[in-house]
């Protein structure tokens, strides 16, 4: 196995073991309780989404990269769905969810599963698509 093909197999293995990881954390009144990627249907998603490209990787799919961006897609919508939630404005105006949060003692964050994912991901997106490129010149 070529070099470029065991990273991008090892970009793949690190977000599979991104969605194992914690994603979300919230705490609150002292208690902290912690969701790994198995426990979100976006995560889930993703799980699939890099599984397949990784197969498509392996069996040197030219195409492989297309999984990779769909993976890295779901990561970085997650976050923004989450910090739309937690920093959106309610129908009471200058209050934020955040602020609110805050106020009865309870917080919401990211995990490292998730930034593992999202950097697996984009790891895998960006060296299979330098591999898309260079078996698409050879045809």
């Amino acid at each position: 196995m070529e070099k470029k093909d065991q990273i991008i197999l090892g970009a793949a293995a690190l977000a599979v073991l991104g969605v194992m990881l914690p994603w979300f954390q919230v705490s609150a009144f002292g208690i902290t309780v912690s969701a790994s990627g198995f426990k979100t249907t976006p995560g889930i998603i993703g799980l699939l989404a890099i599984g397949a490209g990784g197969y498509m990787a392996y069996k040197k799919m030219k195409e492989a990269f297309y999984a990779g961006v769909a993976a890295c897609a779901l990561g970085l919508l997650t976050i923004l769905d989450v910090f739309e939630l937690t920093m959106g404005d309610f129908d009471v105006p200058n209050v934020s969810a955040k602020d609110l949060g805050k106020a009865l003692g309870i917080d919401i964050g990211f995990g490292m599963g998730l930034y593992l994912y999202i950097a697996g991901s984009a790891a895998f997106t960006y060296f299979a698509y330098q591999d898309f490129q260079a078996k698409k010149e050879e045809n």
